[in-house]
């Protein structure tokens, strides 16, 4: 994340590469690898922010929280290669202390699962300010589409500090299945070799992909994944 000043230099950064996993409850673990102390002076990170990072930006409008949604059918679009339905979307209601999804998510219409969203998370809490965001989902297992790439680039507008141009770049790599064996051995029995070596293969914590300069080269982020 950047903060842009005059003639596009850089007045602020934070950079933070995590290992996430989620286990089979959708629980989200977070292992930071790698946060140099943030340099931004014109923008507070705030609990809400994270929030949007974690759920709203990259896994909006999960299905079990499609009734909290107002859900508009708009047409359907061409997308690159992939034909989408595209709906509006906004919350029936919202609770304090709930972050939700306003804007648009385009669904592939043969998956049908969500493979953009461009919107903004909702609601503004008091004189905070939250950025309009694309994401981007890519076929990972031949199945399911996962979040792979999220852009920022918008103007907030504060009442009190005046206007804060920010850019953010979010990536999600090395997408991974992990498994694991349970077997119910006496008391004192070792482990075999091969139970071992498994145990080895499927520890999490490969370290993620650097994340690259969104001020040195700015990626076309209207261009999504193309459907294997």
């Amino acid at each position: 994340m950047l903060t842009i000043g005059e003639a596009g230099s850089v007045t602020g950064r934070f950079h933070r590469v995590s290992d996430i996993v989620l286990d089979d409850r959708g629980i989200r673990f977070e292992k930071i690898t790698f946060f140099p102390p943030p340099t931004l002076s014109a923008l507070n990170i705030s609990n809400e922010d994270m929030q949007d990072l974690a759920s709203v930006q990259p896994f909006a409008l999960a299905t079990e929280d499609l009734s909290k949604y107002q859900v508009d059918y708009v047409a359907k679009e061409k997308v690159d290669e992939l034909n989408t339905y595209v709906f509006d979307v906004k919350p029936k209601t919202m609770l304090k202390g709930e972050r939700y999804l306003q804007g648009r998510i385009w669904v592939d219409d043969q998956d049908l699962q969500i493979v953009k969203v461009k919107g903004q998370a909702v609601p503004e809490v008091g004189e905070q300010k939250f950025p309009h965001f694309e994401s981007y989902r890519e076929n990972i297992d031949g199945r399911f589409w996962f979040p792979t790439y999220i852009y920022i680039d918008d103007v907030l507008d504060f009442k009190k500090s005046g206007s804060v141009h920010m850019r953010a770049v979010v990536r999600f790599t090395n997408y991974k299945k992990f498994r694991a064996r349970i077997r119910v051995a006496d008391e004192g029995e070792a482990a075999s070799e091969e139970e071992v070596k498994a145990a080895e293969k499927n520890k999490p914590g490969t370290p993620a992909a650097k994340p690259p300069d969104p001020q040195q080269s700015k990626p076309d982020a209207k261009k999504p994944p193309k459907k294997p």
